[in-house]
């Protein structure tokens, strides 16, 4: 919204109202209305800053999550200065002259901020939802021309046939696939004959999954879509999704919102499967380490950073693909968040689905501590 976008109402003292125009910094306004009509202030790739406000931000909408409250800052460490707040090891909140601070301002918002700066001066009040987050759409851009290089050696017939094994004790024929990627699970369930729609965010990726569908000779339909905001023209059998898709989803509340959008998508009984890297292999294996692997014509350095408190794992990845003699380099941020098979079960019953089970990746046999991938399944009641 702050970011080369258009905003809606910005009321100063004089009255003068702001409707394009890149903004950034507010300065002496006294109110800042509600943008996109949903009375949340995002800000991506930006810095917002308020100052000299009486009352910074007016918002209605009350966005606090269930499960989250208003401990984000707890457990985090303060600044011998009072007022500035250390966030994996960098500054990335900073309140200055704010009255109330409680994890959420006055106790009635949730502050969340993911890898950049928030700066708030001289704010009395600060209530409703305002949110700091990575762009998602700046994942699997450049990497989807490396993706599948460096995924070689993931088995995805096995990996495939597991699920398809599920989908036909259910005789689901008609499915739609979440966070599809380059295809490599999809296709293989449509050359078993099952009528696939393969949805993704990326349209990097779509792309390559459309050129591998088509030396497939499987037509199935292709959909760029935030899973977040799955929408079909007819009911579904099943909603599947693969390979860490719903780690993606880096809030409590937009796994909700996944939840929510695919129950509307399933027709009665319909089925529900999707798999998430564990609490154990993100915070464990995965945080604070890094991986490097040289394929030839393509390698990368992975490195790991993973927040307890957030429950947020930030991944950067460099990489470097061969160009004639030399290696260009480019880099993606990506952000998992590791959410516990508690906090996933009891959102599915929240949406309305039952639980079929949640298993060992690639078994039926019960998840537990140790598991380093999940795989759920539910059913739509």
């Amino acid at each position: 919204i702050f970011n080369k976008n258009k905003l809606t109402v910005a009321k100063s003292k004089d009255g003068s109202t702001y409707e394009t125009g890149e903004i950034e910094s507010y300065e002496n306004i006294t109110n800042v209305g509600t943008i996109d009509n949903t009375g949340n202030v995002t800000v991506k790739n930006s810095t917002l800053k308020i100052e000299e406000s009486s009352k910074s931000i007016s918002i209605t909408k009350d966005s606090i999550d269930s499960d989250t409250g208003v401990t984000l800052f707890k457990n985090q460490t303060v600044n011998s200065t009072g007022t500035s707040y250390t966030y994996n090891n960098k500054t990335t909140v900073n309140f200055e002259g704010t009255t109330n601070l409680k994890g959420a301002t006055n106790a009635t918002a949730n502050i969340t901020v993911n890898g950049a700066d928030l700066l708030v001066k001289g704010n009395t009040t600060l209530t409703g939802n305002t949110e700091r987050r990575s762009k998602l759409l700046g994942c699997y851009g450049r990497f989807a021309s490396t993706y599948d290089r460096l995924m070689s050696d993931v088995d995805y017939d096995a990996w495939a046939e597991y699920i398809y094994a599920m989908l036909e004790c259910e005789r689901a024929k008609r499915v739609v696939e979440c966070a599809c990627g380059t295809g490599e699970i999809g296709l293989r369930l449509a050359k078993k004959g099952l009528d696939m729609t393969c949805t993704d965010i990326s349209r990097e990726m779509l792309e390559r999954a459309s050129e591998k569908a088509r030396r497939m000779g499987v037509k199935p339909v292709f959909a760029c879509m935030d899973m977040r905001k799955l929408c079909v023209h007819r009911p579904a059998d099943a909603v599947i999704s693969a390979c860490d898709g719903v780690n993606y989803l880096a809030s409590p509340s937009d796994m909700s919102m996944f939840f929510d959008a695919a129950y509307a998508a399933l027709k009665k009984d319909g089925l529900l499967l999707f798999d998430i890297s564990s609490r154990h292999k993100l915070r464990d294996i995965i945080g604070g380490n890094t991986f490097a692997s040289d394929e030839g014509d393509a390698a990368y350095i992975w490195s790991n950073a993973y927040d307890d408190v957030s429950k947020l794992c930030e991944m950067r990845l460099t990489v470097f693909e061969r160009r004639g003699e030399l290696y260009e380099k480019y880099e993606e941020t990506h952000i998992q968040r590791a959410h516990s098979v508690a906090e996933t079960e009891n959102r599915l019953k929240k949406a309305g689905f039952e639980l079929i089970g949640a298993y060992e990746a690639f078994t039926l046999r019960a998840c537990d501590d140790s598991s380093e991938r999940i795989q759920f399944a539910a059913r739509r009641v």
